[in-house]
C-alpha cells in the first residue's frame, strides 16, 4: 500500500503507539546484537536499521501525543518513509556529535552563574572560543557533514535490504552472508 493511502493516527491515538514502537526498536536492537554475535552480520545490519527507524517513529508519535504540531507531509514521511526516518537519524547523529559537549557546558554555566558570577564570566569567554567555526561560518563543513550522514543512512536502507534478501543484481547474486562485520560496525 502506498504511503498516500495509509491513514495517519489521530492525535488521541499517538500516545498508545509510542510504547509499542519503542519495544519494537528495542527488540530489533537485541536481535541485531544476538545475530552479530553469531556472525550473521547481514541480518544484524538489517535489524540495526529497523531499530533506528522504529525509534524515530516512537519519537515522532510522542511529540504528536504531547500536542506538538507536525506538518502532515513530514509526519507521513516519518511514519511511513524509510528514507525520511533514516535521514532524521543522520541529523540527530550530527547534532549529537557536534553539540553534545557544548550544550553540556552551557547548562553547567547556568548553574555556575548562580554560584560564582566571576568564574561564570571567565568560563563563558573560554566557551565562546570553543564554538566550532562551522556553526558561525555558513560556507563550512556542517552542510557537507550533514549531507554525508544523510547519504550514509540512505545507504543503510540498501544495506538493510541486502541483509534480508538474496537477490540477483547487476549480473551477480547477493545474499545476507555478503554483508561484513565492517558493514555492521559502521552502522
Amino acid at each position: 500500500m502506498s504511503r498516500i493511502g495509509r491513514k495517519l493516527p489521530p492525535t488521541e491515538a499517538m500516545e498508545a503507539g509510542v510504547g509499542p514502537a519503542l519495544e519494537t526498536s528495542d527488540s530489533h536492537q537485541e536481535a541485531a546484537t544476538m545475530l552479530a554475535e553469531e556472525g550473521h552480520f547481514g541480518l544484524a545490519c538489517s535489524h540495526v536499521v529497523l531499530a533506528a527507524e522504529e525509534l524515530v517513529k516512537a519519537r515522532i508519535l510522542y511529540l504528536g501525543s504531547i500536542g506538538i504540531e507536525i506538518p502532515e507531509k513530514l509526519f507521513r514521511g516519518l511514519m511511513f518513509g524509510h528514507t525520511t526516518r533514516l535521514q532524521t537519524v543522520a541529523i540527530v547523529h550530527l547534532f549529537e556529535a557536534t553539540a553534545g559537549d557544548l550544550l553540556e557546558r552551557l547548562f553547567a554555566l547556568d548553574e555556575l552563574y548562580q554560584a560564582d558570577p566571576d568564574e561564570f564570566a571567565r568560563q563563558r569567554k573560554e566557551l565562546i572560543h570553543r564554538i566550532p567555526p562551522q556553526w558561525i561560518d555558513e560556507s563550512s563543513s556542517v552542510g557537507q557533514r550533514l549531507d554525508e550522514g544523510m547519504t550514509a543512512w540512505g545507504e543503510a536502507n540498501v544495506l538493510k535490504q541486502r541483509g534480508l534478501y538474496t537477490d540477483f543484481d547487476k549480473g551477480t547474486w547477493t545474499s545476507p552472508a555478503d554483508v561484513t562485520e565492517g558493514d555492521y560496525q559502521r552502522i
